[in-house]
């Protein structure tokens, strides 16, 4: 990625998930990345310049797309879910790379949150709770809001502490 590119991913109107790419002085580029999904698309950057998207889709999983420094083709959808049988996610996903960590933070049905975290394989941590809305990731951890209305942070070792009332 060079300090001129601007990436863009967002959900249009079918549901699915377009990147908009603008290097330098060339024109944009519009990709289709294809998918069905709910809610809105987050996305992370790792260390060597590989760009993670991620979303909800339609069967309520966390579903992964991803695109290597400097190619042109986007890898199929993946589901991070099924194989870790995690639960169905409601709400927007957020996705976070720091510490050499990629985390992906979600809302469960029942209101817990869950964390998928990358170390080499991707793993799924449920960290409980009741949990109204969709949580933001930052590189400390993420901020969630509790059913009472107040503000809960996580840290990245999923320690809360409920910051405002």
């Amino acid at each position: 990625t060079s300090p001129t590119q601007l990436d863009v991913l967002y959900k249009s109107w079918n549901r699915q998930l377009y990147h908009a790419r603008k290097i330098g002085n060339k024109p944009w580029t519009v990709t289709a990345l294809g998918g069905r999904m709910l809610d809105f698309p987050t996305a992370a950057k790792t260390a060597d310049g590989t760009l993670h998207a991620f979303v909800r889709g339609l069967d309520g999983g966390l579903w992964e797309a991803s695109i290597a420094r400097d190619a042109d083709h986007w890898s199929g959808w993946t589901s991070l879910s099924a194989p870790l049988n995690a639960p169905p996610a409601d709400g927007s996903p957020s996705a976070v790379m720091a510490n050499g960590q990629l985390s992906v933070y979600s809302r469960t049905k029942s209101g817990g949150l869950i964390v998928f975290s990358q170390n080499g394989q991707w793993s799924v941590n449920d960290l409980g709770g009741n949990y109204i809305g969709s949580p933001t990731a930052t590189a400390g951890g993420t901020y969630m809001r509790d059913a009472d209305g107040g503000l809960v942070f996580f840290d990245s070792h999923g320690c809360a502490a409920r910051i405002s009332r």
